[in-house]
């Protein structure tokens, strides 16, 4: 939700559409709880008019045993403080787009059982979205992009089962790419410009954001490596 078109494959979507035209798309705008209301908002009814779009929110945390909780209320309807708890936000929602789907493929009457794909870029989220559609810990899940490594196929219920993924960086020469790093795609250890990634938030967010954030101040001149100093030095 924080950049979604940084992180929206759309190569995926377009190959999808000139070959397989029967697919069909969801677009899940996840970890709302880390964008500003307003921006999620806007963004659902920007991308709404392109595929349906699901807002969500994760479950971070389990219940009883190794039980996943489900929010009641609707995304819409959350206050600040239900987007902070570790339940589910957004799970019915998505569940209804998906059994939506399914009816219209099977034709009036019928029960289509689907297969769901899970796809994005590393770190986005998608092992945690599985865990919480199926309500357990079932997909591995961590703070590093790369956790999940192969294939994983999940049963939701008896008509749907969902396709845990590898996190795909689409990016020519996607290692040293900024952009990927700045999605978090690409892990820390493997980052070997330190300081051309900082000027790249920079450009991205301007001095006064970042400094703002790290309640940190940069007097004339200061630059990437001033910057790095200066955060490294309050935390």
């Amino acid at each position: 939700a924080r950049d979604p078109l940084s992180c929206r494959t759309t190569s995926i979507e377009d190959y999808i559409n000139s070959n397989r035209p029967e697919v069909a798309i969801v677009l899940v705008l996840n970890k709302i709880d880390l964008a500003p209301p307003h921006a999620v908002d806007a963004w659902v009814r920007h991308l709404s008019a392109i595929y349906p779009t699901v807002p969500f929110k994760s479950a971070t945390g389990t219940r009883r045993g190794n039980a996943v909780g489900h929010a009641k209320e609707k995304v819409s309807e959350a206050s600040a403080s239900k987007k902070r708890t570790p339940d589910c936000l957004g799970a019915q929602h998505l569940l209804q787009v998906l059994k939506g789907i399914g009816l219209g493929t099977a034709g009036f009457g019928g029960k289509a059982k689907m297969t769901v794909g899970v796809v994005g870029y590393p770190n986005v989220g998608k092992s945690s979205l599985i865990n919480s559609l199926i309500r357990a810990k079932s997909a591995e899940t961590g703070d590093k992009p790369g956790v999940t490594r192969s294939l994983q196929e999940l049963r939701l219920d008896k008509a749907i089962t969902l396709l845990d993924t590898p996190g795909v960086v689409f990016d020519a020469n996607h290692a040293s790419s900024l952009s990927a790093i700045m999605r978090h795609s690409v892990a820390i250890e493997r980052i070997e410009d330190a300081e051309g990634l900082a000027d790249a938030v920079v450009q991205r967010c301007g001095y006064g954001a970042v400094c703002s954030h790290y309640n940190i101040s940069l007097g004339e001149g200061g630059g990437a490596v001033s910057m790095l100093e200066r955060i490294a030095a309050v935390r």
